[in-house]
């Protein structure tokens, strides 16, 4: 793996929650949707098995993301389980669905 991918990944969210901007907010939900684009983004580029997870509630969504998975299923489980643990305490009820596998995106397929 690259040095600078290596650096990169040690500080990529590997979760969050974003909630809908709201007129006259903060701009933090600005901000956490950006982190959400840069993880996909960077897990598309890497060599290695990646795969981002998505929970999406009415007024927010959460994420979870797994980097040098040995496998695509273990990718898969991993930003899946980060996922869920993030969205239930968060008050999302929907279930995590698989976003993106080894940069490859999957939402709208049945997971």
């Amino acid at each position: 793996m690259r040095p600078a991918a290596v650096i990169f990944l040690c500080v990529l969210p590997i979760g969050g929650c974003v909630r809908e901007p709201q007129p006259g907010g903060d701009g933090q939900a600005e901000r956490d949707l950006a982190a959400f684009d840069a993880v996909v983004r960077q897990t598309a580029s890497e060599r290695a098995h990646t795969a981002v997870a998505l929970a999406a509630g009415p007024d927010r969504f959460c994420w979870g993301a797994a980097v040098a998975a040995r496998t695509p299923g273990e990718a898969r489980k991993l930003a899946l389980a980060r996922c869920t643990m993030r969205a239930r305490p968060n008050g999302i009820a929907a279930a995590c669905s698989v976003y993106a596998v080894d940069g490859r995106p999957l939402y709208l397929e049945p997971n």
